[in-house]
């Protein structure tokens, strides 16, 4: 696995490999178990200049590695943001509904102040 993110961290250094370099190392920061590596290197991907649709996929891996890592409110936008551009892609409307639920059942009891910063401001 190591050789492979060698090969692939080499590969982005050229711009017309640049977006499926980053995508590759992403995922294969993840099945080592580095998220913080892959979501690094999504959000790299993200970055660049291509057009949504070719973002697609960095997205949906961005949002499920968000969502593994329970940062659900993070992931729950990034699956929004495939919804934006494709609603039929892969599961993203049934992804939308879960952690909107989920949200909702977290919120639900939590009383949320209304100056965060306490009554002095």
């Amino acid at each position: 696995m190591e050789e492979a993110i060698m090969e692939f961290q080499n590969a982005s250094a050229f711009e017309k490999h640049t977006l499926r370099a980053y995508g590759l190392l992403g995922m294969a920061f993840k099945r080592q178990g580095f998220d913080n590596l892959a979501i690094k290197q999504f959000q790299r991907a993200l970055e660049l200049d291509f057009p949504d649709e070719d973002l697609q996929e960095i997205r949906y891996n961005l949002a499920q590695t968000y969502q593994e890592q329970g940062t659900i409110q993070e992931a729950l936008i990034m699956y929004q943001e495939c919804y934006a551009i494709d609603i039929r892609y892969k599961d993203v409307s049934q992804k939308i509904n879960e952690l909107s639920e989920l949200v909702a059942s977290e919120s639900e009891g939590k009383v949320i102040p209304l100056n965060p910063f306490g009554s002095g401001f």
